[in-house]
């Protein structure tokens, strides 16, 4: 029987079984199924016309960094990594000229060596670092025309929202002398009298300067009850002029001799000096002796 035959008896009618060692020289023409139960070994080109289709194992192609792969046809399947996170897509040297993708890109880290560029909205959860300025051409425009606001007779009104970002500015017109602050109007004149200064709210003077002299409208009260003091041991007023004298000690604390804190006004009379005692309401009239 010949080995042909042998091989057609073995496998079948319409398959073709090959066990140990076969050789083929020149070309074979299998017009149904090979099967192989062993290796296979190509020393040269293999070409197949129709579908091929690997079962299980490892799928190495090339043995070197010299062999090329070359896709003639489109990828119409996933392509998933065996391990995560292990293997790369180019490498520093080797890198892949550009990349579409119509979808979304989860990525880890992103290490843009060049310019990036998106086209619609950036959505960015968590710290933005930035080691250069942001480009003015890049910023969003806030409808504010750039420029310099305020002058000496106008006071500049910007708007800020909770980004930092100024949303509207504008000017104030006022006079090289007068402030506006909410309803009051503050008015600062020279008079051009010998360096007399004037100071007036509202129409109404308060307080007028020179260079010996202040004059005060109004009240002249401390900021806090019993704290501050009109001169200091080193530096004292020369003289006091005043109508009735009203003590009271109750803030600053008791006295120095019985602890003990009190209210009093002095007042004058026409021959007499009188002291009124607030908190007892009792009076009592200073003993005078004539010198």
């Amino acid at each position: 029987m010949s080995r042909a035959r042998e091989l057609a008896k073995v496998g079948g009618k319409n398959q073709q079984v090959l066990a140990g060692l076969s050789s083929h020289v020149g070309v074979s023409t299998f017009l149904n199924n090979v099967h192989m139960f062993a290796n296979l070994d190509v020393g040269g080109n293999v070409t197949v016309t129709g579908t091929t289709t690997f079962n299980g194992g490892t799928l190495t192609l090339g043995d070197a960094n010299t062999d090329n792969i070359v896709f003639g046809g489109e990828i119409d399947s996933h392509i998933i990594p065996d391990d995560d996170g292990t293997y790369d897509l180019g490498s520093s040297t080797k890198e892949w000229k550009d990349l579409f993708i119509d979808g979304t890109a989860h990525i880890d880290t992103l290490d843009v060596d060049g310019n990036a560029g998106v086209i619609g909205d950036l959505t960015v959860t968590g710290t933005t670092t930035l080691s250069t300025k942001l480009a003015s051409s890049n910023l969003a425009n806030s409808g504010v025309s750039a420029g310099t606001y305020g002058s000496s007779t106008a006071i500049p009104i910007l708007v800020v929202n909770a980004q930092g970002q100024v949303t509207s500015a504008s000017t104030t017109a006022v006079d090289s002398t007068t402030i506006e602050q909410l309803n009051t109007s503050v008015a600062c004149t020279d008079t051009g009298t010998n360096g007399l200064v004037t100071i007036t709210v509202d129409g109404s003077t308060v307080a007028v300067f020179d260079q010996a002299l202040l004059t005060v409208t109004g009240n002249i009260l401390p900021d806090a009850n019993g704290t501050r003091d009109l001169g200091a041991s080193g530096t004292r007023w020369q003289n006091i002029y005043t109508s009735d004298v009203d003590l009271n000690n109750q803030a600053k604390g008791g006295n120095t001799i019985d602890g003990s804190w009190g209210s009093y006004l002095i007042e004058e009379g026409e021959n007499d000096l009188f002291l009124k005692n607030r908190r007892s309401g009792k009076t009592y009239k200073f003993m005078l002796q004539e010198v």
